[in-house]
């Protein structure tokens, strides 16, 4: 009788530690990123995020923004399966489930508070990349993620986006209209797959550019 409980509450401790896994099993087996980029949803940051991507086939982490009420947090994978949104209170054991080499914080706290950064994993190492001017964050990245183009396609696609108000998205989303409403975060505290939401004004202004004498 003893041996039959024994296996049963085993059984229901499996149970309910893959539930508690299931939202991130969606991906399957994953290649562990060497690194994962996180920033808020405003366009100059959000941008540099998918250039990134795009040339290094990294994934991305986008925090809500302080303007919006859309508080969701969206995992955006290199791969083409759409986008996962991820609960505040279950951010760590997610980014630990993804186990990136490093972390690269794009922007000051007054894109990605300290909070945030408060919650990950110490043993993962963390670099805040932060300017007056993201062009010159753009250099920085330029080296340290030794990618070539990335300084000079953020500098053209980012006049592109201030002339044309869209934003660069090499990788694709879900097909859902994005104007609908954000969807509701699970019950369960579970994650879901959604659309990338669309990314609302920078709050830093265009690069300084000093009058001719």
């Amino acid at each position: 009788m003893m041996k039959s409980r024994f296996f049963a509450v085993l059984l229901l401790s499996i149970m309910a530690f893959s539930a508690s896994a299931l939202p991130w099993t969606v991906f399957g087996e994953h290649r562990k990123p060497v690194t994962l980029v996180i920033t808020a949803n405003y366009k100059s940051p959000r941008l540099m995020a998918e250039i990134i991507q795009a040339e290094s086939r990294q994934p991305y982490l986008l925090l809500p923004v302080k303007e919006s009420s859309d508080n969701r947090i969206i995992f955006c994978p290199a791969k083409k399966d759409g986008a996962l949104q991820i609960q505040e209170t279950r951010l760590n054991e997610f980014v630990r489930w993804l186990a990136p080499k490093r972390i690269i914080v794009l922007g000051n706290e007054n894109y990605v508070p300290a909070k945030y950064v408060d919650m990950l994993d110490k043993t993962i190492p963390v670099v805040r990349i932060e300017g007056a001017s993201w062009a010159r964050v753009a250099d920085e990245l330029n080296f340290m993620l030794n990618l070539s183009n990335l300084s000079g396609d953020f500098r053209r696609l980012s006049q592109e986006m201030m002339d044309q108000g869209g934003i660069y998205r090499p990788i694709s989303r879900p097909q859902k209209n994005e104007s609908e409403a954000p969807a509701q975060p699970l019950e369960d505290g579970s994650a879901a797959t959604v659309a990338v939401p669309p990314a609302t004004d920078a709050v830093d202004t265009p690069d300084f550019v000093a009058p001719e004498k």
